[in-house]
């Protein structure tokens, strides 16, 4: 890191410090009335700088902490006071840029950390993420054919979204009311599946008018 201090007169710092805090301590004159530098007393006046490095804190967002193979998360730095970044993957660096991404090639669990320092200390933040396989969804019927002008309820297992074909519609499960071919696609974290087909037969009512 860097940092100019004063203003366009002349300067010089005759003498620099570290403090106990890791911070500076700097003395020195200046003749410059502007910049930093204000209220000039005539000619050079001696300047004491107390220069303190804050401790950083690391830290970092994203969308979703359990994620399908293959996906890529997205990770944006939201640490305070840190001008150096180190992404690490299960404690292997891959990453040293302010934000940063990483695919998630097989299933399990992954921790993910941000190391942020700055010019004598540093901050870790950490999370842990869950990778997942692409779900197979299948259909249960409550009934093995429906009868005409009857129906019969078709569902799956759990997800964050759904959507039956060919109805196109968009819940856990669906009444049929007629024979057919039925599929669901459901969504779980990213992991987009789509069941077989499931082939419903319809037999005539029994009812005489």
């Amino acid at each position: 890191w860097s940092r100019a201090y004063g203003g366009s007169g002349s300067e010089r710092a005759l003498s620099v410090l570290q403090s106990p805090d890791g911070g500076y301590i700097i003395a020195g004159y200046s003749d410059s009335n502007d910049g930093q530098i204000s209220g000039n007393h005539g000619g050079k006046d001696l300047w004491v700088a107390k220069l303190t490095c804050f401790a950083p804190e690391a830290s970092f967002s994203f969308d979703d902490d359990t994620v399908c193979v293959g996906s890529l998360v997205n990770f944006t730095n939201t640490s305070y006071h840190t001008a150096a970044y180190t992404w690490l993957a299960d404690g292997i660096p891959f990453n040293f840029s302010e934000n940063s991404s990483f695919q998630f090639s097989t299933a399990g669990n992954y921790e993910i950390s941000l190391a942020g320092a700055t010019c004598y200390s540093s901050d870790t933040a950490r999370h842990t993420f869950t990778v997942v396989n692409p779900p197979v969804p299948a259909i249960s019927q409550d009934a093995p054919y429906v009868c005409s002008g009857g129906f019969i309820t078709l569902s799956t297992q759990y997800a964050q979204s759904y959507l039956w074909l060919p109805d196109s519609i968009s819940s856990p499960s669906i009444q049929v009311t007629h024979g057919g071919d039925y599929s669901v696609q459901i969504n779980y974290h990213q992991c987009v599946s789509t069941s077989q087909v499931l082939n419903i037969v319809e037999h005539p009512s029994d009812r005489k008018s």
